[in-house]
């Protein structure tokens, strides 16, 4: 008849694995598959289920902006070189290149949302 009472480092292991970590939105752990544990003093952090799918609906957002954006530039361009092929005014030269550069800006301006901080 033993009555078997946990030690110490049981009752500290069970405690330890009941313990789950808060996720937090917006950090994105390059590798979360790795066997590596963080530092001392520090937690690796994930993003909750609804926070993942917000993130994930918010880069399709982007992806899309960015292929409109990215087709108004082609196109853009694609007027400017056959308007500019011949001899052309000053005028229409001007009006080319803010087009082109309008686009441009528009373009990395998405680009910049889109790309990892």
């Amino acid at each position: 008849m033993e009555s078997h009472a946990p030690d110490k480092t049981e009752c500290v292991h069970e405690h330890s694995s009941t313990v789950q970590p808060q996720a937090t939105e917006g950090i994105i752990v390059d590798n979360p598959a790795s066997s590596e544990e963080p530092p001392l003093g520090q937690r690796v952090r994930r993003m909750t289920e609804k926070g993942q799918e917000q993130h994930d609906e918010q880069v399709i957002k982007v992806a899309h902006r960015f292929s409109v954006c990215y087709e108004k530039w082609k196109d853009a361009t694609k007027e400017a070189n056959q308007a500019l092929s011949g001899k052309c005014s000053d005028d229409l030269l001007d009006g080319q290149i803010t087009k082109v550069r309008n686009t441009s800006r528009s373009l990395n301006d998405v680009y910049d949302d889109w790309k990892p901080p």
